[in-house]
């Protein structure tokens, strides 16, 4: 019995390296299929043509399990109903994709050029903006400093003038007590 152990210890590292190697490698299932278009239904008959994945065919009759097709180059002939679905497969519908991906990649990239066109404008438009902001910031102090002018311009003018109206108005009343004097004068200090 410990010889059984003794070789049963020795056998279990190698079955677990050979089966460790056997799920190691990976393998896929090919996505093609190339079958014999028949003249009559059934694997007797000669192959008079050979379809593809992917090519588009047309049912004129079916029989069974097979079904008799009409290729688009007008070969008609019988195949098993297994190998035809209504669906596209899968290589066609990866062609499909790969187009769709292309246009939005082209659309993405127009979509970047206008973005970046639009980033490019509105950096322009910020920098008018900033320069408009300080053209205006520049005419609110000259507004200002002209404004201050001419108040106190008009004050200046406001002050003359009623200067002159002052200087009229004392000059007046002084003329009218010189005449009022010279008056009395003549009069003999009566009043008129």
């Amino acid at each position: 019995m410990p010889r059984s152990i003794f070789f049963l210890l020795l056998l279990l590292p190698a079955c677990m390296m050979a089966s460790s190697q056997l799920h190691a490698q990976e393998v896929y299932v090919k996505d093609s299929l190339r079958v014999g278009v028949r003249t009559e239904p059934g694997n007797t008959a000669t192959p008079i043509s050979v379809v593809t994945t992917g090519m588009k065919l047309s049912i004129i009759e079916r029989d069974g399990g097979y079904v008799k097709v009409r290729m688009e180059s007008g070969v008609e002939g019988w195949i098993k109903a297994t190998y035809v679905s209504d669906e596209a497969p899968a290589v066609i519908k990866l062609e499909e994709l790969k187009t769709t991906y292309k246009e939005l990649e082209s659309k993405l990239g127009k979509q970047g050029q206008h973005v970046q066109a639009v980033e490019l404008n509105n950096k322009n438009l910020n920098t008018e903006i900033e320069q408009l902001k300080q053209t205006n910031a520049e005419l609110r102090v000259q507004l200002k400093d002209e404004m201050d002018a001419t108040v106190s311009t008009g004050f200046s003018y406001a002050w003359k003038i009623l200067l002159l109206v002052l200087a009229g108005i004392g000059g007046f009343a002084l003329g009218v007590s010189w005449y009022r004097k010279k008056t009395m004068k003549r009069l003999g200090g009566l009043r008129y």
